[in-house]
């Protein structure tokens, strides 16, 4: 009998205890976790102004500027990225970036550059003939260089940007 009364006493109590901590636990999973009501209460009310002042509609940015501001931490991001397609498809085997000669035309200087093709004709090297050479390099061979490059029409557009993005920064 002296067994019995102790389970009768733990029983409830173990009972109690689970029911007390799942209680617990529920209303925490409700609410978050209770952070965000206590980083809510830790936050000074701020009053409203009665009135607020109009002010005069500002004037939006022009696209041009609006892509300027963005620019910078993206495009260096974007040309990272073509850096690195460059060196993992092995361009840089054949294209130099500091101006020297190799199997392929130097890509320092390159963008916006006259080429002089193997027929005589001239070419500005812009994003249309970068893409172009990438994709179909056979299309317009420099002068004094091998029509050896393959073509890597497998790029997808974004790594295309990249890579013509990269190439653009070799000043």
């Amino acid at each position: 009998m002296h067994n019995e009364g102790r389970v009768r006493v733990r029983l409830p109590f173990y009972l109690l205890l689970l029911v007390l901590l799942a209680g617990v636990t529920v209303g925490l999973a409700g609410c978050g976790g209770g952070q965000q009501e206590e980083a809510e209460a830790e936050k000074p009310a701020v009053e409203q102004p009665k009135e607020q002042p109009k002010e005069e509609p500002k004037e939006e940015p022009k696209e041009e500027a609006k892509k300027e501001q963005e620019e910078p931490a993206d495009l260096e991001a974007l040309i990272e990225k073509g850096k690195q397609l460059a060196q993992a498809n092995g361009c840089l085997g054949c294209h130099s970036t500091d101006g020297s000669k190799l199997v392929g035309p130097t890509w320092k200087g390159l963008f916006g550059s006259e080429r002089e093709l193997e027929d005589g004709s001239t070419v500005t090297a812009d994003e249309a003939y970068l893409r172009e050479s990438i994709v179909d390099p056979n299309a317009k061979i420099v002068k004094g260089f091998p029509p050896a490059m393959p073509p890597y029409s497998q790029l997808s557009e974004d790594e295309l940007k990249a890579l013509i993005e990269y190439i653009k920064s070799l000043k």
